[in-house]
């Protein structure tokens, strides 16, 4: 047998490969929150490039989350995919959508299964109640795989969902602290523009 290796690294078929459109997107907002809660571990770098690793749980995700909605369309349930629209100058995109009932979400992730989803997974739930607001919507479902369990051996992949009820004053409530963040973020970009004119 002759075997050959031959060069094959993760490439992203989605719009971070091709390009976002121009604009503020959610995802830069969150990564500012995340940035603010934990610096040391989460860089805040706008405009990013994606390395291999980045790619790669990219990669795995938009798989889980095609298999997904494969799986729930085959059942009869009705999922658009994500579109993009802009509120409130932000712009969103949700992984899914049963118009007019619920945002869907699906989010593969190493963390482990047994630590509190509300607790460690915080931006998860700013995120879809953003986007369940801006849909003016009140219902959502987050599917989640933890690949490796609860880390405790022997490991084998969790899959959990979660259906999620908003009340209106939440959603609302939610916004506004997303809005505290867009001020922030339209800060720190002017900085930034302000830096490279120096330079």
């Amino acid at each position: 047998m002759k075997l050959i290796q031959v060069p094959y690294d993760w490439t992203l078929e989605s719009d971070e490969a091709k390009g976002r459109s121009e604009g503020l997107h959610f995802s830069d907002l969150q990564s500012l929150m995340l940035h603010e809660r934990d610096p040391e571990k989460f860089a805040l770098n706008e405009g990013e490039d994606f390395d291999q690793g980045t790619k790669g749980r990219m990669e795995l995700g938009c798989a889980f989350e095609f298999y997904e909605k494969s799986r729930l369309r085959k059942s009869g349930i009705e999922i658009i995919d994500g579109v993009e629209f802009l509120k409130d100058g932000v712009r969103c995109t949700p992984d899914g959508e049963t118009p007019g009932d619920r945002i869907w979400e699906f989010k593969l992730t190493w963390a482990s299964s047994a630590r509190d989803i509300e607790d460690w997974h915080w931006y998860y739930f700013v995120q879809i109640q953003s986007y369940a607001y801006a849909r003016e919507l009140l219902n959502a479902t987050l599917i989640m795989a933890n690949v490796c369990g609860d880390w405790k051996p022997p490991t084998a992949p969790h899959k959990r969902r979660f259906d999620l009820t908003f009340t209106p004053r939440e959603l609302k409530e939610n916004w506004c602290k997303v809005l505290g963040y867009k001020k922030k973020w339209e800060r720190l970009h002017a900085t930034r523009l302000r830096q490279a004119a120096r330079a």
